[in-house]
């Protein structure tokens, strides 16, 4: 048999004897299988025309020949070998250990019960709750010395149902340097989120001073007002308790955002000698301290003498008898400070602050009273302003103690010798720190928390992908 008959009788062989009518390539030399002929390039059966049917149909054909010869389960190896797991995943403390053996580090914990286990992610309280779950781009690097940031200027902004709306900071990380002092101005308040790394050396303020309010505080908030007067003293504001009393002037009523959800500022100290709605003819309360909450989904490093500050200011001094008389306006409640990690260390010199600021002293029949003081911010309470010479009554000190039946520290009482009423003390604010359920709050011996006892240590918020 010669080597062509042989080459073609093994090309006959590869055909499927059912082609029919459908052409096909031809062979090297043109060959073709009995009873069909190669014509322009393709084998028709004898009498058929070439033309009958597009080459690409006899392309195709042969194309899926070919596949339809193939072993399917060698088309899909690496599909099936990819499903094959080693074991079952698990959790081993907090690594998520895969099937596959790969090891991932949940910084929230890892959560066995799921099924699958699954790593847990932080939920922060009043933004979105997903916040944590997409890493944030960049750093916010604050050096050594004054840093001021504006939260009218915020691109990405939370609207409240109840209080200011929230300006959003989020960053891959927040680096506070020893030294820095930052202050938060504008009618939001700001909302600090470290997807990676959220380091605290330095300062971050949103206290008041006298009048001039930080961190979405706002005299037209109406939330724990103390009451203006145009006799007495004004009353002090409210926040985590009520605030002081002068006279027959009521102070504010508590702000019901228990766990600092919503977040809102401390209220306003009430004016006195006040005439009119705007109280333009007499003297004027403290600023209610501001709000800030703080976010890290990662990391949270905090420095030994790190300080977080939302003190109340101190209302102003009575004016004397000779011009008219009044006495002293109220002090302004502690503010709202939220911090949410996996983990909160305090070291010896660390401070968190949110206490009331000091009702104004009254008017003497020479002299004006004394403005009152605002918050330390170092767990002290503030002292009331002078009364204006002996008749003149001193303001009351601004609250550090929220516990229940403990604010009348905050009430004016008239003593014997003096006319004028002072104002009343501002209430103390709210301070809440959440951190895991198994990794509690650790506090090292001389950090100050203040109000100790309106500080609620909780628990954060977790969820899966």
């Amino acid at each position: 048999m010669t080597r062509r008959l042989v080459a073609l009788l093994l090309l006959a062989g590869c055909f499927d004897p059912k082609l029919g009518d459908m052409p096909f390539k031809c062979g090297p030399q043109e060959d073709c299988p009995p009873g069909y002929g190669c014509k322009m390039g393709v084998c028709t059966r004898n009498g058929a025309a070439a033309a009958d049917a597009p080459i690409g149909a006899a392309d195709a054909r042969v194309v899926d020949a070919r596949i339809s010869d193939a072993p399917v389960g060698d088309a899909r190896a690496n599909a099936g070998d990819a499903s094959i797991c080693a074991s079952t995943p698990r959790c081993d403390g907090d690594v998520l250990v895969g099937c596959d053996g790969s090891r991932t580090t949940c910084l929230s914990g890892c959560d066995a019960t799921s099924s699958p286990p699954a790593c847990w992610i932080l939920t922060p309280s009043n933004i979105q709750p997903d916040a944590c779950d997409e890493p944030g781009d960049g750093i916010l690097d604050l050096t050594a010395g004054p840093q001021a940031l504006s939260t009218d200027s915020c691109t990405s902004v939370v609207h409240q149902l109840r209080g200011p709306d929230l300006c959003v900071m989020k960053y891959a990380q927040i680096i506070v340097a020893a030294g820095a002092e930052v202050t938060f101005a504008g009618a939001r308040a700001p909302v600090l989120v470290a997807t990676d790394i959220m380091q605290i050396g330095g300062i971050l303020d949103v206290s008041a001073h006298g009048r001039v309010a930080l961190g979405g505080s706002s005299a037209d908030q109406l939330a724990g007002r103390g009451d203006d007067v145009a006799t007495v003293g004004g009353g002090g504001g409210g926040h985590a308790l009520r605030g002081g009393n002068s006279g027959e002037t009521d102070g504010g009523a508590p702000i019901d955002d228990l766990g600092a959800t919503p977040l809102i500022p401390g209220g306003w100290g009430g004016g006195a000698g006040c005439t009119d709605p705007d109280c333009t003819g007499g003297v004027l309360g403290g600023a209610g301290g501001g709000a800030i909450q703080i976010v890290a989904c990662g990391d949270l490093d905090l420095g030994d003498a790190f300080e977080v500050l939302a003190g109340g200011g101190g209302g102003q001094g009575g004016l004397s008898q000779v011009i008219g008389g009044t006495g002293g306006a109220g002090g302004g409640a502690g503010g709202a400070i939220l911090i949410e990690a996996n983990a909160i260390g305090l070291g010896a010199l660390a401070v968190i602050s949110a206490d009331g600021g000091g009702g104004g002293g009254g008017g003497g029949d020479v002299a004006a009273g004394d403005d009152g003081q605002d918050s330390a911010n170092d767990g002290s309470l503030a002292p009331g302003g002078s009364g204006g010479d002996v008749t003149g009554g001193t303001g009351a000190m601004g609250n550090n103690d929220a516990r229940a039946g403990m604010a009348g520290v905050e009430d004016f009482k008239l003593q014997a010798g003096q006319v004028s009423y002072g104002g009343a003390g501002g209430s103390a604010g709210r301070v809440q720190l959440n951190t895991r359920p198994d990794r509690p709050l650790v506090s090292t011996p001389g950090a100050i928390i203040s109000p100790t006892s309106a500080q609620s240590t909780g628990t954060i918020g977790r969820h899966h992908r």
